[in-house]
């Protein structure tokens, strides 16, 4: 297990932000966690503060929900054949799409999330295909684009989180 270091140190009574130094290397300004504190957000035990100066927000960690974090989720189990459709009360970011997710399994194959426009012709899925993880991607007409990690780990029963962005 290995350790990240977070780029922001408390020095002798004042904090001292590495990223705006002349001498650093892939680093870039700012805190988030000093912003955070000095902007008042608390994001409690089961969270992290995430975003820009102004516009910060607490973001709750995988296998947590609710107002402060707080609350455990709940496991759903999915029998085959079985699925849950949402329907979006907002119009989604054209260009962007974030997901986040806890999963186990012990199958070699199968849907994890698919993601599609209105009409179905578009889809971005995750799947688990011959026991890798994979993201799918069908723009209408372009051919089917699939990316899969060469590690076919994921179907051990374990929880794993998966957090993707296209």
């Amino acid at each position: 297990m290995y350790c990240i270091f977070v780029p922001c140190v408390l020095g002798v009574g004042q904090l001292v932000d590495l990223g705006d130094g002349v001498l650093s290397e892939a680093s870039s300004p700012g805190c988030p966690a000093a912003d955070c504190h000095h902007s008042g957000l608390h994001c409690g035990l089961h969270a992290r503060c995430e975003g820009s100066p102004g516009e910060l927000r607490c973001e709750c960690d995988p296998g947590w929900t609710g107002e402060s974090c707080q609350t455990p989720t709940t496991p759903t189990t999915f029998l085959p054949n079985s699925y849950i459709k949402l329907a979006l009360s907002f119009t989604p970011l054209a260009y962007t799409t974030s997901i986040s997710f806890r999963f186990r399994t012990w199958r070699r194959r199968g849907e994890l999330v698919v993601l599609s426009s209105q009409h179905g012709r578009d889809r971005w899925s995750v799947q688990v295909m011959g026991g890798r993880l994979c993201a799918v991607l069908h723009l209408h007409p372009q051919p089917l684009t699939s990316l899969c990690l060469t590690r076919p780990t994921l179907t051990d029963g374990r929880w794993h989180h998966l957090q993707a962005t296209r």
